[in-house]
């Protein structure tokens, strides 16, 4: 089992920024037997359905969820940016990095919260959230200081000790345990310098320190390829590097070894090496105490007597319609509503149904089909579509089979036009 995990990693899903993908990083933990897949994408989490199917298939990974937000204690001011100075503009577009990792389910409601926020309510060329609403949703986190773009390493940087050692107690006082200090081995002067200042700030305060790689590709020799989305994202060129570029070629997904083998070379001087092992060690403590369930199986609403209404809807609108009388429209009705009904679907096309009137009622376009939906009669007779899928020989089984688990029943009409 290794003694290290990546806890700070970008996949593509920060876009132009990140180049690794969630299969690559996926893969190389499950072959150097680092157990936890741990995601901090940019202000989101659109990568952890994809965490989570990809750590399903390798037997020792588990997926952490977590993200590096963007902090802007001035976010309000966007909404009148025309009107504020020269400095309130500066303070309304810089932005803070920092990372949060879900230790327990609260704490994955909560960043989810955090994450929807930035995009919702302080959306302005990054999604951002002031320290205020992250301390309002702060139970069940783990907190960590991020990379040379959060606020205590540029206090650093410029030599603002005492302001950095502030901030640092504000942290801890909401994050408590929670919180660390991270430090990176990535070959950058600022970030070495930051290192120290950092270490020096952590055993002053009593704050554990955490190590990281800042991952934002696989392989070294995808350096180049990152760049590149750089210079992409910041309007810069091969030719003209006047966009954003990280000054080093160390951000790859190294191996445990490559990590002690780093810090032998380069960084005996800059983390001692008590601090190295503790600050290693933290990163495993934090991903095997993370707990979070997710319950990725379909959720519908609950409708009531969901299959006797769209029973009732489909056989009057077959009426209405001029089709009941036709057997080769009840045969299809008859298959269709005997799988939908196996399967355990009537709620879901009924609550479809209601999301389509309203859209209609109220002027919206939705459009004649639905994918391969288009091959359902009941999707037809329910209005969802405008498609007969008989007239357009149009199948249902590409829409859903009855081979695809549980049993298909068998109905008929009698008589007297009752389902039996």
């Amino acid at each position: 089992m290794s003694n290290f995990a990546h806890i700070h990693l970008h996949t593509d899903f920060s876009c132009l920024d990140g180049y690794g993908t969630v299969e690559e990083y996926a893969q190389k933990a499950s072959e150097n037997d680092i157990r936890y897949l741990c995601v901090t994408d940019h202000g989101m989490g659109a990568a952890y359905p994809r965490m989570i199917e990809e750590c399903a298939k390798h037997d020792n990974l588990t997926p952490v969820f977590g993200s590096e937000v963007y902090v802007n204690n001035h976010h309000h001011l966007a909404a009148n940016f025309r009107n504020l100075s020269d400095e309130e503009k500066f303070l309304t577009r810089r932005n803070f990095h920092l990372i949060l990792i879900a230790k327990t389910n609260k704490g994955y409601e909560n960043l989810v919260k955090l994450i929807s926020e930035g995009w919702i309510n302080g959306f302005y060329y990054k999604p951002r959230v002031s320290w205020e609403t992250i301390k309002e949703h702060s139970e069940g986190l783990y907190c960590a200081t991020a990379c040379l773009g959060s606020e205590i390493s540029q206090l650093a940087l410029q030599d603002r000790i005492s302001e950095a050692e502030d901030l640092a107690r504000q942290y801890k006082e909401v994050f408590q345990d929670r919180y660390f200090i991270e430090v990176q081995m990535i070959k950058m002067e600022e970030q070495d310098k930051v290192n120290k200042d950092l270490i020096r700030i952590a055993a002053k305060l009593d704050i554990p320190i955490v190590v990281t790689n800042d991952v934002h590709y696989c392989e070294q020799g995808d350096s180049y390829n990152q760049t590149i989305e750089l210079l992409l994202n910041s309007k810069g060129t091969i030719n003209n590097r006047s966009g954003l570029e990280f000054h080093t070629d160390q951000l790859w997904y190294k191996t445990p070894q490559e990590m002690d083998e780093l810090w032998e070379m380069n960084y005996q001087n800059n983390i001692p090496e008590a601090e190295y092992k503790e600050a290693k060690a933290n990163t495993i403590r934090i991903c095997e105490s993370c707990d979070v369930e997710i319950d990725t199986s379909p959720k519908f609403p609950k409708i009531e007597n969901s299959a006797d209404t769209m029973l009732e809807i489909c056989i009057s609108e077959m009426k209405r319609r001029g089709l009941y009388d036709k057997k080769v429209y009840r045969d299809r009705f008859l298959k269709e509503y005997g799988i939908i009904c196996e399967k355990g679907y009537p709620d879901y096309f009924i609550c479809v149904k209601k999301i389509v009137d309203y859209s209609k009622s109220q002027g919206y376009s939705v459009g004649p089909g639905r994918g391969s939906g288009a091959g359902s009669l009941i999707c037809y007779l329910l209005d969802i579509t405008g498609l007969d899928p008989i007239k357009h020989d149009l199948l249902f089984e590409r829409f859903l089979s009855p081979s695809r688990g549980g049993k298909f029943v068998q109905l008929q009409f009698n008589d007297s036009s009752e389902i039996k």
